[in-house]
């Protein structure tokens, strides 16, 4: 099944998705576990494999690519592996579903058939050790990215078959997932709408809801188009009030942050997997203050004059960077390490938590308490 026939985007979701939802919800002592892993980008350790075909659709990119599939080669051939096997270990009983939270592949495969296998060869190989749990992903980047020939897009929606947004239900909890590479608005806050009555509400995007403290910091929820200013602050008071916790990753980090008005309390935890050196395990914290959150994007990355390639891709001025990052100013809670590992996300009545394991340990590294 693909993603057209799911019938148009926001009426499918409200009419499907919604309609079991949380308004009759009870409030209930169930507890449960997820196995979770951010970005993982798989490849194969053969270039050939996947990108024998692949070509740029601007000539800038060659570059970065290739050094990306040398990255991936290198990190598969037998970290991911071992982080993966620890991820499975350490998972318990009461584990409701593993979750990967987008850039599941490398993609750049510039044909659907290898697209696809990519697809099914990455699933297979996150699922390992983790038996007939059940996989649930959102499309990030990657997952899509060949910007030639479309295939990737293609491929991906034939293989996983959601709309733009989705939801699911455990217990008296609220799961709304959405593709952030192609966001239905209507869809998000027609489900946010029913989410009214659930004991946790969680959103799971690839990207986060707010800008990024590093490169591509534009890249969040509905973040990268000025035309959509208002429509994301809305999205962030909704979010609020309903106290919701967002799941995301993108941005190759473990970072915690929170915010908190009148109306209630936003948490939003970034996960990543991608173990690119083997040093990752020992992260430094990097961030810890609130008040500065952009500066680490800000003075490294930023320049009063846009880099631009082939007449296109503008990077964005210092006086832009700025503008958005003001608008999360009233941060409460920020925390960044640059480390890659696995996690298992704990939610019971009264708290949810997130533990991280580091690498390929299966010894809590960290513990963040997300709600309660």
């Amino acid at each position: 099944m693909n993603r057209m026939e799911f019938i148009k985007g926001v009426s499918a979701c409200s009419a499907m998705g919604l309609a079991g939802g949380c308004l009759s919800c009870a409030k209930g002592g169930e507890s449960y576990s997820v196995s979770i892993l951010g970005d993982v980008h798989f490849d194969s350790t053969d270039r050939g494999e996947y990108h024998a075909k692949y070509r740029p659709e601007v000539p800038w990119k060659a570059n970065v690519c290739e050094r990306e599939f040398k990255r991936n080669a290198e990190m598969w051939r037998e970290r991911m592996p071992r982080l993966i096997a620890s991820a499975a270990a350490v998972r318990t009983d009461d584990a409701a579903f593993l979750l990967q939270l987008g850039d599941l592949i490398q993609g750049d495969c510039c044909d659907y058939r290898l697209h696809r296998k990519m697809l099914i060869e990455a699933e297979k190989a996150c699922r390992k050790g983790f038996g007939d749990l059940e996989f649930r992903v959102v499309c990030g980047n990657h997952d899509i990215r060949e910007m030639v020939t479309g295939d990737g897009a293609a491929a991906f929606d034939e293989w996983y078959g959601r709309p733009s947004v989705w939801c699911a239900d455990e217990g008296p909890d609220r799961w709304i997932f959405v593709d952030f590479t192609r966001p239905d608005v209507e869809a998000i806050f027609a489900a946010l709408e029913s989410s009214d009555g659930c004991r946790h509400l969680f959103l799971v995007s690839h990207a986060p809801v707010s800008p990024s403290d590093n490169w591509g910091f534009y890249w969040c929820l509905l973040g990268d188009e000025p035309r959509l200013d208002e429509v994301r602050r809305k999205l962030r008071r909704e979010l609020t009030r309903r106290n919701a916790i967002v799941l995301a990753g993108h941005v190759h980090c473990t970072s915690l942050m929170e915010w908190k008005t009148s109306e209630g309390v936003l948490t939003q935890f970034i996960a990543n997997s991608v173990w690119t050196r083997p040093d990752q395990v020992d992260a430094a914290l990097v961030a810890d203050d609130p008040k500065k959150f952009g500066s680490l994007y800000v003075e490294k990355y930023v320049t009063d004059k846009p880099d631009e390639y082939d007449g296109k891709y503008t990077v964005r001025t210092r006086k832009e960077s700025l503008r958005l990052m003001a608008e999360y100013a009233d941060m409460t809670t920020y925390r960044r390490w640059n480390d890659a590992g696995h996690y298992r996300l704990l939610v019971g009545p009264d708290a949810v938590d997130m533990l991280f394991y580091a690498g390929d340990s299966r010894e809590v590294k960290r513990r963040f308490r997300l709600r309660g």
